[in-house]
């Protein structure tokens, strides 16, 4: 037999492989898979020879590695692509071939082509080890690799690496993508599909683009395992904010996408803001102090775009736009395929919410409003739950003048109110704040958590500390009190149901100084938490050291601490900071 040379081909950079070439390239394959003999035989090829092979063979899926492998004769092969490891199984091998014994691993051309299959799957740079060989007594050949992440480079590797958490429940092939390349084209080609569908069933479809502020800066300060740490946190506290259906994918270095499926504006608007939330609490699972926010930017089909092109475009130049605003806020995409607003077309506002370290309640820019806006015949629907009779029966003449309002459930036992939410779904719940209270906040807890795509408006007598700290906790949608007119009970009810977040002027700057403090208490660490509460409680430095057994100079430590990072002067500035908060004192403040 002819001798061949694969220098031809292992040193060739080219990556346009002509047809000719690509069925040589096979016959050196299928000669090898046939006939290789080790280390001895004319026809041997190296790990790094079958990688390439592969490569240049253009075996890009799953699908055409099974039926290489079948059509080779080297047996039947199964992949497991997950969001941290892969697995690939080989069995059934039809085809005897020899491989050295005793001189290392047996089937390196089978990983060679195995590997780089994989790395034209994922974009990603692939080494597999064999964790189990059919030439030590085992039914399979199994070769194993694991997801690392160094330098916030993302590779494959032999063995458990720094690896994201888990993202996404899986889909397609088991592999929720964190990378560029081939698996960033995977789930582009996801999110068309699911375009399509959408375009077919007539149902809405939001895409989400999320850009982590700073993480340069971060970089230059801390190094670069700190910006892995960033990441890996961030990654956890995206997938535990997102919800079963959504997709969700790293998309570079500091930048995240999420496809939602059957999510109107609306809904996005709520995905973005736990998302923005999620990636502030990720910076209590960071080993060094650092505040983490993102500028996120979401796009509706059909509101915003109608092809998959411009509703990327759109979402990402309203994660542009916010991070222009400012940084750490969300911005819904300005304009609709025909050029005129999204909210003339589907009642939505284009307003930016920001998150210091939650949305800030502001009002959008604007009045709410009147009154007599036209809804343009759509109805909207309520559960109303009040603590009175005098108060529901005043709210429910009220809504009953609008023949576009539908009041699907009153509500007076608290113990009632998630459920009735739960089972009808309104567009907006109407509570006084014994209602919203009951239950630790059970109903807003059932809407935040949940994700449902209702508003929720308070009924209170006045602007209180107990208002502001729901309003701040649970992003309450809207606020009216006692004093307004009927007319203004309903132009902040229309304002709500367009998106926008309508709270009185006496309100905004509690919340503004709420949120700011609440920042700062997350800046705290666990120790100087512990001793702020026993603080607040009413103990003395004595006392304090006694109950955490470290020293009293140790006490003063910390409260220089905590003074320099709330900026007070002195215990009772810095208790009463605390006591305005819900503070969980195993950590840090509480967020949803």
């Amino acid at each position: 037999m002819e001798r061949f040379s694969l220098e031809d081909f292992l040193h060739d950079d080219d990556e346009q492989t002509s047809p000719g070439t690509q069925l040589y390239l096979y016959r050196i394959l299928n000669l090898l898979a046939s006939g290789g003999t080790g280390a001895s035989s004319q026809t041997a090829v190296s790990y790094n020879g079958s990688k390439k092979l592969a490569v240049r063979l253009g075996i890009d899926s799953a699908e055409k590695l099974a039926g290489l492998f079948h059509d080779l004769g080297l047996g039947e092969i199964s992949v497991s692509l997950k969001q941290d490891s892969i697995a690939v199984t080989l069995t059934h091998r039809h085809i005897p071939r020899k491989v050295p014994h005793g001189q290392g691993p047996a089937c390196e051309l089978e990983r060679g082509i195995v590997d780089g299959a994989l790395e034209m799957m994922t974009g990603l740079a692939v080494t597999t080890s064999e964790t189990s060989c059919w030439t030590k007594g085992s039914d399979t050949c199994t070769f194993e690799a694991f997801l690392d992440i160094t330098d916030n480079q993302e590779r494959f590797i032999p063995g458990p690496g720094r690896a994201h958490p888990s993202l996404t429940p899986s889909h397609g092939l088991g592999f929720s993508p964190m990378n560029q390349g081939g698996i960033r084209s995977w789930y582009l080609d996801l999110a068309a599909r699911e375009l399509a569908r959408s375009r077919r069933h007539g149902r809405p479809l939001s895409i989400v683009y999320l850009d982590l502020d700073d993480l340069g800066r971060v970089n230059a300060e801390h190094g670069r395992k700190a910006g892995d740490q960033i990441i890996s946190a961030v990654s956890a506290a995206l997938s535990r904010a997102c919800r079963a259906e959504d997709f969700l994918w790293h998309n570079g270095e500091d930048e995240f996408a999420l496809v939602l499926s059957e999510t109107d504006t609306d809904a996005a608007d709520i995905v973005a803001r736990r998302l923005s939330t999620a990636v502030l609490s990720a910076a209590e699972n960071i080993e060094f102090a650092a505040r983490i926010s993102a500028s996120i930017g979401y796009s509706t089909f059909p509101a915003h775009a109608e092809d998959l092109d411009s509703l990327l475009q759109s979402a990402r130049s309203a994660q542009y736009l916010a991070k222009a605003r400012g940084k750490g806020r969300t911005q819904v995409a300005v304009g609709t395929p025909d050029g005129d607003s999204a909210r003339a077309q589907h009642g939505l506002a284009s307003d930016d919410r920001s998150f210091t370290p939650r949305r800030s309640m502001t009002a959008p820019e604007g009045e709410a409003e009147p009154a007599d806006a036209d809804l343009q015949g759509k109805s909207i629907s309520f559960v109303i739950a009040m603590s009175g009779p005098l108060l529901m029966a005043g709210l429910r003449q009220i809504l009953s003048g609008k023949k576009e309002f539908l009041t699907l459930e009153e509500i007076e036992d608290p113990a009632k109110l998630a459920d009735a939410i739960e089972d009808n779904r309104p567009d907006i719940v109407f509570s006084d704040m014994a209602m919203a209270l009951s239950g630790d906040c059970a109903a807003l807890r059932l809407i935040r958590e949940e994700n449902l795509p209702c508003k929720f408006v308070v009924f209170a007598d006045a602007v209180d500390q107990e208002v502001i700290k729901v309003a701040s906790d649970f992003n309450i949608d809207g606020i009216v009190l006692q004093s307004s007119s009927p007319g203004e009970i309903i132009s902040v009810i229309n304002s709500t149901y367009e998106g926008k977040t309508v709270i009185p002027d006496e309100a905004k700057s509690a919340i503004r100084e709420l949120e700011s403090q609440r920042q700062l208490l997350n800046e705290l660490s666990e120790r100087e938490l512990e001793v702020l509460k026993l603080v607040a409680e009413g103990k003395s430095n004595s006392q304090i050291a006694q109950d955490l057994y470290i020293t009293v100079n140790t006490v003063r430590f910390h409260l220089a601490n905590v003074y320099q990072k709330l900026s007070v002067s002195n215990r009772t500035e810095a208790a009463n900071c605390y006591l305005r908060q819900d503070v969980d004192t195993d950590s840090q403040t509480r967020l949803l």
